[in-house]
C-alpha cells in the first residue's frame, strides 16, 4: 500500500516533541505564527526530511508569562499541556522555544496539537 505524501508540512527542530509524538501518538507544539490546519508532512530539522504524516489542529493561545493556555475563552493551567509537549516542565518548554526562536520569542504563542497518522521513519535520526 502506498502512502500519499502531503505537500504542506510542519517543521520540528528539536527531538523532544518528535519523540513524544512517536511514543504517544500526539504532541502539543507552539508556533509564533498561525499555520494552516490539516494533514501535513512532519519534518525534522529540514523540510526535505519527512519523518511522518500527521494532522495539525489549532488549540489556543499559550501565555507562558502567566502560565496558562486560553482555549475557546477558557483558561487552563499550562502544566495540562506541558506534559504532552515532550518537555518535563513549563520552564523547559519556554527555554526550548527561546532556542527555536532566539530573536523573536514571545511569551504569547499559538498552541497546536499534532496527531500522528503514519510514521515514515521509526525514530528521530540526526541527519
Amino acid at each position: 500500500m502506498s502512502v500519499i505524501i502531503p505537500q504542506n508540512y510542519i517543521l520540528f527542530t528539536l527531538k523532544e516533541p518528535i519523540e513524544h509524538l512517536f511514543k504517544h501518538g500526539f504532541v502539543y507544539t507552539v508556533r509564533k505564527n498561525r499555520i494552516k490546519e490539516g494533514i501535513k508532512r512532519i519534518c525534522y530539522k529540514h523540510k526535505t526530511n519527512t519523518i511522518a504524516i500527521g494532522r495539525v489542529k489549532y488549540v489556543g493561545i499559550v501565555r507562558f508569562l502567566f502560565r496558562y493556555v486560553e482555549v475557546d475563552g477558557k483558561l487552563y493551567d499550562i502544566d495540562e499541556y506541558t506534559r504532552y509537549s515532550g518537555f518535563r516542565t513549563a520552564i523547559d518548554w519556554i527555554n526550548a522555544c527561546k532556542q527555536v526562536y532566539p530573536k523573536s520569542f514571545r511569551y504569547s504563542m499559538l498552541l497546536y496539537k499534532v496527531e500522528l497518522i503514519k510514521k515514515i521513519h521509526d525514530s528521530v535520526v540526526e541527519r
